[in-house]
């Protein structure tokens, strides 16, 4: 009987860490849709810390870290082409004409 018992207690104390690091899968979704970057890279920071097999944290902040570099590099490019912003379409053609 005794084992019993400490066999139920762990399964629901592994049961409520799984509630838990869903909990933080959860805020940090919300953090990341609010655009709150590095709050949501915490939450599925401590959601992994709570359950290191919970797969969907681990998409979640690999998500994140991507449309970082994503938008990283974006604004690069769009910083390197901005003297070039003001050029008409027809001088741009005849700049890729020569």
């Amino acid at each position: 009987m005794k084992k019993l018992t400490i066999l139920f207690f762990l399964l629901s104390f592994g049961s409520i860490l799984a509630q838990k690091a869903e909990e933080f899968y959860k805020r940090g979704n919300v953090k990341a849709d609010s655009g709150d970057v590095k709050a949501a890279i915490a939450h599925y920071n401590y959601a992994i810390e709570i359950d290191p097999k919970f797969s969907n944290a681990y998409m979640g902040l690999g998500l994140i870290k991507y449309l970082i570099r994503i938008t990283q590099r974006h604004s690069t490019t769009s910083e390197i082409l901005k003297p070039f912003s003001s050029i008409t379409k027809a001088q741009w053609m005849i700049i890729h004409a020569q």
